[in-house]
Formats: C-alpha cells, sequence, structure tokens
C-alpha cells in the first residue's frame, strides 16, 4: 500500500496549488491589457496565453518537484501524447452538441469585419481553446487532484476537484439560485469526466485535448449565452426558455444535455479504466 502523503506536506502543497489557480485566474487578464498596449490585440491574443502556460508550468513544476518531492509523471503530467482516441471523442464532443442546438430555434449573429474576425479565431484557439485547456487541467486533473490522492485516496481525489471545479464557475458573473445549482451540477459532471479521462493513461494530456476542444467550440467558435465576448466568431441564443435545455444564465455547458454527454463520456473512461486494470 502506498504511503499517505505528510498532512503538513498536503496543506502546504495545498496552500500554493490555491495561489497557482488564482495566479491563472487573474494574471491573463491584467497582462492582455498592457500587451495589447505593446504588442496590438492580436499580438496580445497570442502572447499573453503562451507566457502564462510558460509560467504556471514552471511554478507546477517547482511545487511538485522541491516541495511535494514527486516527480511530473506522478501528478500525471508526463511528456505530452494524445492518444487518437480521445482526440475525436475530443472532437464528436462539441460537434454532436452544436448539432443538437443548431437545429433548435435561436438567433444566430456573427462577428461583423474582417479584423473582428481575425482577432476573433485567434482568441478561440488560444485564449479560449489552448489556454484553459491546458493550465485547468495541469492543476486541477495534474497537481490538485493527485496532491488529494496522496493523503485521501482516488475516488476523493476525483471528486473533490471536480466539485472545486464547478465552485470556481459560479463566481462567473451574476447568476439566479436555480442557475447556479445547474453550474454546480453540471460544472461537478464534467470535472469528474476530465478526471477520469486523465486516469486512463495517468496523464493529463488526453483531458486537456477534450477541455480545449469543447471551449474551443462552445465557449470560443460558439458563444451560447446572453452577453458574447470579444473572441466569439458567432453567437446562437436559444430560444427555449427551460432552464435543462437552456443551461441557465450561464450558458448551454451545464444544462441537461451537456451534463448527460459528460456522463456518457466518463463511462466511456472509466471502462477503459476497467479494462486496464484486468
Amino acid at each position: 500500500m502506498e504511503e499517505k502523503m505528510k498532512f503538513s506536506t498536503f496543506v502546504i502543497g495545498l496552500i500554493i496549488t490555491l495561489a497557482i489557480l488564482t495566479f491563472y485566474t487573474a494574471f491573463p487578464f491584467s497582462a492582455f491589457f498592457y500587451a495589447s498596449q505593446v504588442l496590438s490585440t492580436t499580438g496580445a491574443v497570442i502572447v499573453v496565453p503562451l507566457v502564462t502556460i510558460a509560467v504556471v508550468y514552471r511554478l507546477i513544476v517547482i511545487t511538485t518537484q522541491r516541495v511535494l518531492h514527486l516527480s511530473m509523471e506522478e501528478i500525471g503530467i508526463p511528456q505530452p501524447k494524445v492518444d487518437r482516441k480521445w482526440l475525436i471523442i475530443g472532437l464528436l464532443l462539441p460537434l454532436t452538441i452544436l448539432v443538437i442546438y443548431l437545429l433548435m430555434p435561436g438567433q444566430l449573429s456573427v462577428a461583423n469585419n474582417n479584423q473582428a474576425r481575425l482577432i476573433s479565431l485567434l482568441g478561440c484557439i488560444f485564449v479560449e481553446g489552448f489556454l484553459p485547456g491546458i493550465l485547468e487541467e495541469m492543476i486541477f486533473r495534474g497537481l490538485l487532484m493527485h496532491l488529494v490522492a496522496k493523503r485521501f485516496g482516488m475516488t476523493v481525489a476525483v471528486v473533490v476537484p471536480s466539485v472545486l471545479f464547478a465552485a470556481l464557475h459560479l463566481v462567473n458573473g451574476a447568476l439566479d439560485a436555480a442557475s447556479m445549482l445547474m453550474l454546480f451540477i453540471g460544472g461537478t459532471a464534467v470535472g469528474i469526466m476530465f478526471s477520469l479521462i486523465t486516469l486512463v493513461k495517468n496523464s493529463i494530456w488526453n483531458s486537456a485535448v477534450v477541455h480545449g476542444l469543447w471551449d474551443f467550440f462552445i465557449i470560443g467558435i460558439f458563444n451560447f449565452t446572453a452577453k458574447p465576448d470579444l473572441f466569439n466568431l458567432y453567437s446562437y441564443h436559444v430560444a427555449s426558455q427551460n432552464i435543462l435545455i437552456s443551461g441557465g444564465a450561464f450558458g448551454i455547458e451545464p444544462s441537461l444535455i451537456c451534463t448527460i454527454a459528460y456522463l456518457l463520456v466518463a463511462y466511456v473512461a472509466y471502462l477503459e479504466i476497467r479494462k486496464n486494470k484486468i
């Protein structure tokens, strides 16, 4: 049986992990403002995510090796390698959801000019897809999940970071109680999905691809909320007032349709984990 991590080491690791998470959530916004003054908006959209990834990765390496005395492989961040199966699933998941929702009644709007479209496309790739896909998986399914696992076991480690992952998204704007409940359930479900994908090969890279492609299509290319952001190429406002379909004020991601999709993919990952143990 693997020896439990010392409680003091766990607490120090947890504090540092939360500090890294805080840095990740705050730095890109302030850095983007200053970088856009020097590099232009187009340059900032590319440079800021790459710098953020480099800095956060280095912080995770230092924390893992010097504080926790673990290897990067032990926290699920080996050399990058993606299985073709998860690349295909990563494409099918958002594209299936897109087809379902675009077949529903709603209103479509498009970015108005070529400059806006270029910034939107780069934003979809680097800001909406590349940045959260890699860093949120490194932090939640890499460092945090394995830190909790070393102290409390993997079952707790799958659930707790997933709940925290959902809770973090609750601060994204003013939400009514029903929208918050939907977001908490859907956010926890997608967190568990990403966790199980990571555990298939004990590597965050498969989940990072699934996460990045989801954000690229569902948050970047298409925005399904009432308030599209700078980087959306298209916005689609679903006409349905049923919160189980619309997902509430946050958008379609916590909807019942998407949550069922998360759980189906999670089940595929769970079956593969069981198969690998046989």
